[in-house]
Formats: structure tokens, sequence, C-alpha cells
């Protein structure tokens, strides 16, 4: 996957291709068509349009991390530079993940993020990774399994008769009994979307190595049904202790599946993105270290929004 990596608030030239050079980097009018969607989508969601798009250019506006446009994707990193120094891509992610992390916007490791992104992978890239290892871990301790309702026209009677379908459908024929019954099965909606995060995730990159995990996932989940994912379905998982366990990578599956946008609870978007807007986080992880201060001062931190 070819990433063009800029900070943000930078202008991007449009031109004939897509170009990652450090000097004259560009975009080709096919990928400003896909930022066009990506900030109609955005608004239709009443959330902060990523992009600002001009004539002959595109600017990123408040919003840090990447979007996946196909084969090629867009890195936006932060500007937080120390006076007098210049700071390189990979340190630069590695401060957007650890303010990502610290915020408790991402529920991984700081130790984990910090190994791949200094092997000089892509925020997408470190993303699916983190994911793949934590959906691995789980499916391979035993994938969970849930008691699901399911109706079907039998020859013997299992669970309980629905009696008015049968009438309609059996009154010729005495070999069979409509039931509805319920069956422990791994093919459930927690298995089901951590499967489609995994394909949505195989369609955008690139590296050998990620496809690999992402493959030994999917294959791992082969009794689970492909499901086309909605936030309203997502939200629809019962919030038990099974889901619980598998809180960390529900909520990277919907990252992947639908953005970080925990407020959103219908639509969907066609290109992944992982774009976080930066006054909210820079806000959210002042707060988190002024909390952390307070506690040694006996002083008390009141935060907007969830705790």
């Amino acid at each position: 996957m070819s990433v063009l990596c800029v900070p943000e608030h930078t202008e991007i030239p449009v031109g004939d291709r897509f170009s990652t050079d450090a000097v004259a980097p560009s975009i080709s009018a096919r990928h400003v068509v896909s930022l066009d969607r990506f900030n109609r989508a955005m608004q239709s969601r009443k959330a902060p349009v990523p992009f600002e798009l001009g004539y002959r250019s595109v600017r990123s506006r408040q919003h840090c991390g990447v979007i996946a446009l196909g084969r090629e994707a867009i890195e936006i990193l932060p500007k937080i530079e120390v006076p007098g120094t210049s700071e390189s891509d990979v340190t630069a992610r590695i401060r957007l993940f650890s303010m990502l992390i610290f915020a408790r916007r991402l529920p991984i490791h700081q130790a984990e993020a910090t190994r791949l992104a200094t092997q000089r992978h892509g925020l997408l890239e470190v993303f699916v990774r983190l994911y793949c290892t934590q959906a691995l871990a789980l499916v391979r301790a035993g994938m969970v399994h849930r008691y699901e309702r399911h109706d079907d026209n039998l020859r013997v009677l299992r669970g309980k008769l629905v009696l008015p379908v049968h009438v309609s459908l059996n009154a010729a024929r005495q070999d069979r009994v409509y039931c509805a019954f319920d069956e422990f099965t791994p093919d459930n909606a927690v298995n089901q979307i951590i499967k489609a995060a995994a394909r949505r995730a195989a369609s955008v990159v690139t590296s050998a190595s990620t496809q690999g995990m992402l493959r030994e996932l999917i294959y791992s989940l082969d009794e689970v049904t492909d499901r086309k994912f909605t936030a309203d379905a997502y939200w629809a998982i019962p919030r038990d202790r099974i889901a619980h366990l598998y809180r960390n990578v529900l909520e990277l599956g919907a990252m992947i599946l639908f953005g970080p946008l925990p407020d959103v609870v219908s639509g969907d978007v066609s290109q992944v993105a992982l774009l976080f807007v930066m006054n909210k986080l820079f806000e959210e992880f002042v707060g988190r270290h002024m909390v952390r201060l307070a506690s040694t001062l006996n002083a008390e931190v009141a935060l907007q929004g969830p705790p």
C-alpha cells in the first residue's frame, strides 16, 4: 500500500497521480472523489468534515489518523514538535498512539503500539495488526458460543411448535413440523462482527504478514456466517459478561467498520477511516493528565463527557 504522510492542516496538491514524494506530494482526481464522498458521509452523520476541497488542492483540517483510498492511503499526523527540532513520521505516530491510549480512545497497550510503530508500519497497518493480535488470541482460546433462536421446517419436533406457521406451510405435509428452537452456536453477532472487520481490513492492507494474520483469523471463523453490519446492529449486541470479555476486540472491530465515532448509531462509510478530531483528543489527553495530577494533590477534576 502506498501511504502519503502529511502533517495536520497540510495542503495536498491534486495532480495526475498519487505521489508519496516528500518534496512534491500529490493525489489524483479519483482520490478527491473518494474524499468528497467521505466528507458527505460525515456531514450526514452530523460529524466534522475532515477535508477541505479546494481548486486543485485538498487540505486536511482538524483531524489526525488515516483514511484508505483503495490501494493508497493518506496518513495525517499531529504537529507536536519541540522547538528547534524536526519530528520523524515514526515519532509522530507513536505520539498519536500515546495520546489515543492515554485518552482511552484505543483499547490497546502502549508497548505493543510503540513496538509496531517503530517497525515503520503505517497507522492503518499498525491498527490492523493490533486488532488481529487481540482477536486471534481470543479465537484460539475458544470462540464465544451463544444460544441463538432458529425457526425451521423439520422432520421431527425440536423446541416448540409454531402452530400458525405450521398450519400454513404443512397442511398437506404430515412429515414436516415447523419449530422454533435455541441452538448453542459460535455463529452469533460477536463472532460475526469480528469476521466482518477482518474482511474489511483485508480489502485495504497489502503487507504479506498482515494479510497472513487476517487470513488465519477469517479461516478460524469458518463456522461463522459472513454478515454485513450496520452500526445499529453493533449496538444491538447484548453487553453481557461474555461481550465484556470481548469488549476491546469489538471496539477495535467497530472502528474498522464504522470509524472512531462512538455516538453514531446508523449509516455506513465505504472507506476504512480512522480519523480523530485533534482538538477534542488533545482536550481529553490534557484532562486525563489533570485527573492523574489532582489525585496526588487531594484535588478533584471533573471532565466533560463520559468517564
